[in-house]
């Protein structure tokens, strides 16, 4: 299992001046609500799909998004 680090996500957006969870959801390519629940923790483990999307969106390595370990 793996984990995704989301305050490392967060931080590169607000960097990018991309601080809502609307324009960090439009630029990563999934809904608002979608977002919110990863961003909240009630989704710990998101689709392989939908990380690759969090990491090409925000422009950090793989190894610095994701990490592996248990997702509780």
């Amino acid at each position: 299992m793996y984990t995704l680090d989301v305050q490392a996500v967060l931080a590169a957006f607000h960097a990018d001046g991309v601080v809502t969870r609307a324009a960090q959801a439009e630029r990563i390519g999934i809904t608002r609500e979608q977002w919110s629940r990863i961003v909240c923790g009630r989704v710990r483990t998101p689709h392989g799909d939908t990380v690759d999307k969090v990491v090409k969106a925000c422009g950090l390595p793989y190894a610095s998004v994701v990490r592996a370990g248990d997702a509780r």
